[in-house]
Formats: C-alpha cells, structure tokens, sequence
C-alpha cells in the first residue's frame, strides 16, 4: 500500500507543472525576433570574417557572395543566384527549406541551404548552438557559428 501511495505522489508531482505564466522565455523571444527579420526579407553576404576580424570569405565557395536569400515563409528560402552561379546546374534561382531551433534558454540550431567550396549542389547544413545580432533599423543580421575549432561571423545585409 505505502508502495502505491508513494508512486502515485510522484504521478501527481510530475504531472502538476508549475505554471510559468504568459512570458516566454529567451530562447523563444530570440528565435522569433530572427524569424520576423529573415521572413518576407532578401539577404546578401556581406562579409565573412574569423573571431579576429579577418576576411575569411576565401574559404568559402565564391558564388555565394553575389546571391539574394529570399526567406519567403516559415521554412522555404529562395536563392537569386547573381552572375557567379554555384554548382553543375548553373540556375538562375534555387529553392530550398530553412529552419530555425531553439529551446527556453537559446537558439540551438538552424539549417540553411549552404554551398560549400568544390561542391557540385547546395546542401542542408546545420549550424549548432549559433549566436545572431539582429539589427532590424539597419536591416543587417551577424551569424555566428563554429565549424570545428574555428568561429566564423557571416554578415547578412537586407536588399530590396
């Protein structure tokens, strides 16, 4: 009998949540803040630099430093590709899908067509644990991320 009272306590504790009330937490407010400036909105690259400042953007495959990022809705992203074109099928535009993760605490994720130097095709790349600095007056977004032991910081400026 004391077994039965003692789980079903637990039962009832567990299931009885605290109520956290209507205030979303930090994680929520930022990843909302970055879907309200990427949706609707075109990007280009301005820049990529390393944690020091340096211009790393030779890393990268060159043809995506002349492409528009048209993030049309929750999810689908197109890629206006300018007069440099990326991959074997040389295409004036490109869809693909985007995705943004994030928790209570952070954005822990988010995936992006990416195309990476001597590749054939853009892929689905996924960036964990990045940090953003939205600038919705200036209409710029700074993405931070790692790739290995190395930080990177993609400057993205709104075009019309």
């Amino acid at each position: 009998m004391k077994k039965a009272t003692v789980i079903m306590l637990a039962v009832i504790a567990f299931s009885c949540k605290k109520d956290k009330g209507s205030t979303a937490s930090a994680g929520f407010e930022e990843g909302k803040k970055i879907e309200t400036a990427v949706i609707g909105h075109k990007y280009r690259i301005e820049s990529i630099t390393s944690e020091n400042g340096a211009d790393v953007s030779g890393l990268f495959a060159s043809c995506i430093m002349d492409d528009i990022y048209f993030f049309k809705d929750r999810g689908t992203i197109e890629i206006g590709q300018g007069a440099n074109k990326c991959g074997k099928e040389g295409l004036d535009k490109k869809n693909g899908s985007w995705a943004i993760a994030y928790d209570e605490n952070e954005v822990s994720a988010i995936q992006v067509p990416f195309f990476e130097k001597g590749a054939d095709y853009y892929q689905t790349k996924e960036f964990l644990k990045p940090l953003f600095s939205v600038n919705l007056d200036s209409g710029t977004i700074i993405l931070q991320f790692k790739v290995g032991t190395s930080t990177y910081s993609i400057k993205l400026v709104q075009t019309l």
